[in-house]
């Protein structure tokens, strides 16, 4: 799919299908040897089993361990069970069994309901299908962001995320959606969207739907265009046009180097920008907030919040 396309219907409503919670997928075109692969499975297969067998005898052994074996003996008559380990030992394998069952039992879940479904289901495809999406980390992460270094903050991962070198290095900043890729390859079979469609591309959802990397770029730059357009008919027939101007001067002078390299925008522009229009007995948050209104932009967009942080 080239950039600047609008997304499919039948795209969109998938994506939207895969994770309502989701809000940003990448794809790509695993190009990676079949027999690679085969091998890379084995190897987690294998790892796998040792694990599960690991939980098994914890089980198993902690059926007398924690005297569930002694009670019931006594309970139905029946010869005794060896009892319960001191309570000291016992308090040890407690550590060793919670920290055993919070951490290898999501992963062995994870890993048969997800990469082992899909290879049991499509086996190897060459080209492969793949699909991340952020982890919990990674969105607590941009959630956390102020608002005016927060759209910064997603490019600069969305960056190392497209890095055919590595592909999301961290590698805890992305998780690969396994069942998603089973519901992707089983369109393609059928042929209802074909593979090529999930070439290397960041899909993000927006209110209007799911877009690509490229068009959120441009409906932000086109938002914040006219944001700026609207502000300055607005000053004018209010006859402060000289804010507009003061406003301006200030954002060239402060966000832009003498080489004409961009500097990115410190609390001080924020601070300067809202001290003018306090000067001049404006509000600029109400003023944001009625442009927001005729362009039909959702008060919590990323165009309203900075304004809000400027008049703080």
């Amino acid at each position: 799919m080239t950039a600047l396309q609008s997304v499919p219907s039948k795209v969109s409503a998938f994506l939207s299908k895969c994770d309502a919670s989701n809000e940003i997928y990448i794809t790509h075109l695993d190009e990676t040897p079949v027999s690679g692969k085969k091998g890379h499975f084995l190897s987690l297969f294998i790892l796998n089993v040792v694990w599960s067998i690991l939980l098994a005898r914890r089980i198993i052994y902690g059926v007398s361990r924690y005297g569930i074996a002694f009670l019931y003996s006594r309970m139905m008559s029946r010869p005794a069970a060896p009892p319960s380990m001191p309570l000291t030992t016992l308090a040890g394998h407690v550590c060793v069994d919670i920290f055993l069952f919070f951490v290898l039992w999501p992963t062995v879940y994870d890993f048969v309901t997800g990469l082992a479904m899909l290879r049991l289901q499509h086996k190897f495809p060459h080209p492969e299908i793949v699909f991340r999406k952020p982890s919990s980390a990674t969105v607590a992460n941009i959630v956390v962001q102020p608002d005016v270094q927060r759209n910064a903050y997603i490019d600069e991962v969305l960056r190392r995320a497209i890095d055919p070198a590595d592909y999301g290095m961290p590698w805890d900043e992305w998780l690969v959606d396994h069942r998603a890729m089973s519901a992707a390859n089983a369109l393609a079979k059928t042929g209802e969207i074909k593979p090529e469609t999930w070439k290397l591309t960041v899909w993000m959802k927006m209110k209007d739907g799911w877009v690509t990397l490229e068009q959120w770029r441009k409906q932000s730059a086109q938002v914040t265009t006219g944001m700026m357009d609207l502000l300055k008919k607005k000053l004018e027939a209010m006859g402060k046009q000289d804010v507009f101007e003061q406003m301006i001067e200030v954002i060239h002078v402060k966000t832009i180097a003498s080489d004409g390299s961009p500097l990115p925008v410190t609390d001080e522009v924020d601070n300067i920008i809202a001290d003018i229009f306090k000067r001049n007995d404006l509000d600029l948050v109400q003023l944001t907030k009625e442009i927001g209104q005729e362009m039909a932009i959702p008060v919590d967009s990323p165009e309203i919040a900075a304004s809000k942080s400027k008049s703080k």
